[in-house]
């Protein structure tokens, strides 16, 4: 049976609590401030400075230092409450400016978590109304050592917030991380290096704004040891410098170009040519740059390599004598000699993940479990499991080794046999995480047999996407076996389990004080989830009868006929009583006649438009041979308006023979997803890749599709 829930400790009701106290005060406040505002504003704005400047000293001075940042978060927290429930009580019949001042409050009561206290934040976790305020007082953060600035803008206001950030950083004297995708600058960069001399993390994704020139400062940053430039206009030459000037660095992300680099690097050192990277990611590379990688980087622990048909010898990789971590993608395991590799390395690995590998069968499996006896974490993705019967006469008694005593997580997202999930599950005692794609086939019969040979008594989560066989039967087994247990996730999904059975499981662990939380999670995308079927009828009346939260919803509708105005969807909403805002989309034009496009491959021409905005904003030093027409919307669409665009920039491309191309980029945010396939995604993984381009041409049509995973990153 599961823990019992845990009383809270007396340190966090307290934090709690000061969150609430905050929330109090700033409501108490709102109405005499707005009372004097509509009187005197002057006199208003003194006062309430004046009541915030107290409550930032009684904070200081009473709480801890070791406690601001947990406290910060939790007022923050109660902030945001206070904002949404102000929100809510807005109404037509009242005055805009009466409404505005309310909110503006509240938002200035951010400024009392915003002292030299604070020692860590992460602005994606609040929304944009509270993030310009955290903007602005990033001057006032001068102990901050962890400072997570997200996708800032996402690259639409670069140089609004660029002032804003170089006046806090310049500030921060002890700041040990920084993330900053999309609006990071050489500016920036540049104010890290003189002031910033602590700092070993650096992420600034997909910040094209960032160049060559930058990296004379963060070669000032003796102590950097993580940096990553993927998607930034750092060219193969400055990596080289970067890799030489700091040969401390240990990881820089993701990069395609790293043959090339290393290549650089050997020409260049004709003495000592060791590098001390010991994380290497690349989609692009060959068996040549893998021998120049053992060569030139002989520390690494993490690798990750996506394989092509020039990669024709995976076992050289076994000369790299601390790779606990490796990630192989789109490669056979028997052809490409995986398991030779996995022999060679002599049980090091701890962490295996295989994406898009083929040939994986009941033989792999023993192969990985007898050649990685330490393995602690193992990832199946989309992998091509051979059928079972292939196996069926091979015998797997008496192994050597006992078959992945060590594993604590295993991830299965691929179309594989029971006998293969039974082999896996039934040995892994030591298991504490377990997810299961929706191809498994996963049954009540199978997780008997595991169960009957393995209580798994330290899983603390199971995650199993959609199965139509498994039912309350498994859940018993695993209230009853696994102590451990902490997460029960995707019960909705099991079609064994009636509505009631559920409803009244819940209702036990609530009962029962049990600490297993069974999240729910909707696929919105499942083919199966329209009205009149089972789930979604069940999903319908569960929110109905038990989703009492208010929310904001962002709607783009097209209409059927050309005569329905669009904004007809507003009405519908509003006669059923919902609050209902119109958003227009904005528009902006500039022609520039100072702007050379690249010649040459599709690679330049899509950095150099992802480019564009910013060099148009900056007035950049720019040959003048070509006039631009660039036209910026923003705002939600749909993909039949994408579609009705683009079939108007062919007809203008084929009506002009002067034009040579026309090109266009969406890019979405994270609370707007763009899709490519039905793949929705967004920038809270921070890599950059939540857009697409597409450029027409008089003889051709050159995509680029950028798609992600939308798991959120971890803070380590």
């Amino acid at each position: 049976m599961p823990q019992k829930n845990k009383v809270p400790v007396l340190q966090e009701l307290a934090l709690v609590s000061i969150g609430k106290y905050i929330a109090l005060i700033g409501s108490k406040m709102i109405g005499p401030v707005c009372e004097i505002s509509q009187k005197n504003p002057a006199r208003a704005v003194k006062l309430l400075r004046s009541l915030i400047q107290t409550l930032k000293h009684n904070l200081s001075s009473n709480v801890p230092w070791h406690l601001y940042t947990p406290m910060s978060t939790k007022i923050l927290q109660s902030i945001l409450v206070l904002l949404n429930e102000t929100k809510d009580t807005y109404n037509d019949y009242q005055p805009m400016n009466l409404f505005l001042s309310e909110m503006n409050v509240i938002v200035l009561l951010i400024e009392v978590v915003m002292h030299p206290n604070l020692r860590a934040i992460e602005f994606s976790r609040w929304p944009k109304i509270m993030r310009h305020m955290l903007y602005s007082n990033l001057h006032n953060l001068r102990g901050l050592e962890v400072l997570d600035l997200g996708s800032g803008s996402a690259g639409w206001r670069t140089s609004d917030i660029e002032k804003l950030i170089i006046n806090g950083v310049s500030a921060m004297s002890n700041l040990t991380a920084l993330t900053l995708c999309f609006d990071c600058t050489d500016n920036i960069i540049t104010a890290l290096g003189n002031n910033c001399q602590k700092l070993r993390c650096l992420d600034v994704t997909s910040s094209r704004s960032v160049t060559d020139r930058s990296i004379p400062a963060l070669l000032k940053c003796h102590q950097l040891r993580d940096v990553k430039l993927f998607r930034t206009s750092i060219t193969v030459t400055g990596y080289a410098d970067l890799l030489l000037g700091l040969r401390w660095l240990e990881n820089i992300g993701r990069c395609d170009d790293i043959g090339d680099i290393l290549e650089i690097i050997y020409e260049r050192e004709s003495n000592n040519k060791c590098l001390y990277l010991k994380s290497f990611e690349s989609r692009s590379i060959i068996t040549g740059y893998l021998y120049l990688l053992i060569t030139v980087c002989p520390f690494i622990t993490s690798l990750s390599i996506m394989c092509n048909d020039e990669m024709d010898n995976l076992s050289i990789l076994s000369v790299l004598e601390c790779l606990t971590e490796l990630k192989l993608m789109s490669c056979n395991f028997y052809a490409d000699g995986v398991g030779v590799l996995l022999e060679m390395t002599q049980s090091k690995i701890e962490s295996l993940h295989l994406e898009h590998v083929d040939e994986i069968d009941r033989t792999a499996l023993v192969c990985i479990s007898q050649y990685c006896p330490r393995l602690k974490s193992l990832t199946f993705y989309n992998c091509d499991f051979i059928d079972p019967v292939i196996n069926a006469g091979i015998r797997y008694d008496n192994l050597k080794v006992r078959p992945f005593k060590c594993l604590e997580r295993i991830k299965c997202v691929a179309d594989c046999a029971k006998s293969h999930l039974e082999f896996l599950l039934s040995h892994c005692t030591d298991i504490k995480f377990i997810q299961l794609g929706s191809s498994t086939g996963i049954d009540d019969t199978t997780m008997k047999k595991v169960f009957a040979l393995n209580r798994m008594s330290k899983l603390e989560e199971l995650k199993i996407l959609y199965s139509s066989d498994l039912s309350m039967r498994t859940v018993r087994l695993l209230m009853k076996n696994c102590d451990n247990l902490r997460r029960l996730s995707e019960l909705e999904s099991w079609h064994g389990i009636t509505e009631e059975e559920l409803v009244n499981f819940r209702n036990e662990l609530k009962i029962q004080n049990v600490n297993c939380d069974t999240i729910v999670k909707i696929n919105l995308k499942e083919e199966t989830f329209v009205a009149g079927k089972k789930k979604y009828e069940r999903v319908k009346k569960c929110l109905e009868n038990n989703f009492k939260h208010k929310f904001d919803v962002i709607v783009s509708w097209d209409p059927p006929e050309e005569k329905v105005c669009p904004s007809s969807v507003a009405s519908w909403f509003n006669n059923r009583g919902h609050k209902t805002f119109v958003c227009h989309q904005k528009s902006s034009k500039k022609i520039s006649f100072s702007i050379d496009p690249p010649d040459g491959d599709s690679e330049n021409l899509f950095s150099w438009m992802d480019n564009l905005p910013n060099s148009i904003n900056n007035s950049s030093e720019l040959d003048i041979k070509k006039d631009i027409l660039y036209i910026e919307y923003r705002g939600f669409f749909t993909r039949s308006r994408v579609m009705k665009i683009l079939n108007t920039m062919k007809e203008l491309l084929n009506s002009s023979k002067n034009t040579e191309f026309w090109g266009l980029h969406v890019r979405g945010f994270d609370n707007s997803p763009v899709s490519w396939g039905l793949k929705e995604h967004a920038v809270i993984n921070n890599d950059g890749t939540n857009n697409y381009t597409v450029i027409l041409k008089h003889s051709e049509i050159i995509i680029q599709k950028c798609l992600s995973s939308s798991s959120r990153p971890k803070n380590k």
